[in-house]
């Protein structure tokens, strides 16, 4: 739980059933999976926009003339409104093969439809490290971890991280495995002070579009709280803007309140199939509540 400048957190349990595993601490390093979409994509995108590399109306086929949806914007694949299906429909091949497969699907629905996908981001990737001619990881080291003091963040650290259930010091995502363990959906790792950082870094901005709420559709890279949905429920407003980790991870942020709250665990460990960690997060959810809004 945190607010823009301070933030408690709490830690339980060790990395693995093994008693002799280590401890969780403040430190421990957890595999985020899909905060790497907020985390890392989307600040490297912004910065190209704000710089004026990129416009959120410039369209893929301006730098891969050859993709199969050239017309597509970067705001589309930020919104995941591009129409790219949500994964690969099977194992997706090794190395250069995955850009070539993202570059190359055939769209599941039409532009303009709201349909979440991890093929959005990897295609993000793509087009950063085009106009920069830098890999995704530098970027994310220079532009945000830097800048923002994210000291034990990064990709690539998976022999320092809790295990996933992945093979010793692989990432969890397939996909991200397959492109080197640097991918724009997946791959970073964090720990939970710099997972509060970060939050606490965007409860201090001045609104813009790139926190914006948009009910029952996506923001620019970052979630918005359903009407009725589980934060609503658990007494967040409406202002409320987060993403979700399949590993078990999650961070929301209640722009009205400037409050927030971040979860890392390494659930596919012993829940792979995500039965409990619903329940997980719909705990912390009140527990956010409870912890601020009693005494407001």
């Amino acid at each position: 739980m945190f607010d823009a400048e301070r933030s408690q957190i709490a830690v339980e349990g060790r990395v693995f059933l093994d008693l002799n595993s280590d401890e969780v601490t403040a430190d421990t390093v957890y595999d985020v999976a899909s905060l790497t979409k907020v985390m890392a994509t989307t600040p490297v995108i912004r910065r190209l926009v704000e710089d004026g590399h990129l416009d959120l109306t410039s369209q893929v086929g301006e730098f891969v003339p050859e993709c199969a949806w050239p017309h597509v914007t970067v705001e589309q694949l930020l919104r995941h409104e591009s129409g790219l299906p949500p994964y690969f429909e099977c194992a997706p091949p090794q190395g250069r093969e995955v850009q070539d497969q993202v570059m190359f699907a055939t769209q599941a629905t039409g532009t303009g439809q709201t349909l979440y996908s991890c093929l959005n981001f990897i295609a993000l990737q793509v087009l950063a490290e085009k106009v920069t001619g830098r890999g995704l990881d530098r970027l994310f080291q220079d532009w945000v971890a830097r800048p923002l003091g994210l000291a034990s963040s990064g990709f690539g650290l998976g022999a320092v991280a809790a295990p996933t259930g992945a093979s010793p010091g692989e990432v969890h995502d397939p996909a991200c495995a397959a492109r080197g363990g640097v991918s724009g959906n997946a791959g970073l790792y964090s720990t939970i002070t710099d997972v509060v950082r970060f939050g606490q870094s965007v409860l201090r901005e001045e609104p813009s579009i790139w926190t914006q709420i948009r009910p029952l559709r996506r923001g620019l890279g970052w979630d918005c709280a359903s009407p009725g949905g589980l934060m609503e429920q658990a007494g967040w407003d409406a202002a409320t803007i987060g993403h979700t980790g399949f590993t078990g991870c999650s961070l929301w942020l209640d722009l009205a309140k400037k409050r927030g709250c971040a979860l890392l665990s390494n659930r596919t460990v012993l829940d792979p199939d995500a039965v409990h960690i619903h329940k997980v997060r719909s705990w912390v959810a009140e527990l956010y509540r409870w912890t601020y809004f009693s005494v407001d």
